[in-house]
């Protein structure tokens, strides 16, 4: 069984060591990605 929140956990752990810009870039292509997915949603649906 995956945890989502432990996953979520271990990568901002692994994030911490990385510079703030590829931080931002993460975050930013995280939020897009779901963005993304949301649209689609709501126009296949």
């Amino acid at each position: 069984m995956f945890n989502p929140l432990a996953g979520l956990a271990k990568i901002v752990e692994a994030m911490h060591g990385l510079p703030k810009s590829v931080q931002f870039a993460l975050i930013g292509f995280m939020g897009f990605s779901v963005l993304c997915v949301t649209i689609v949603a709501i126009v296949c649906h």
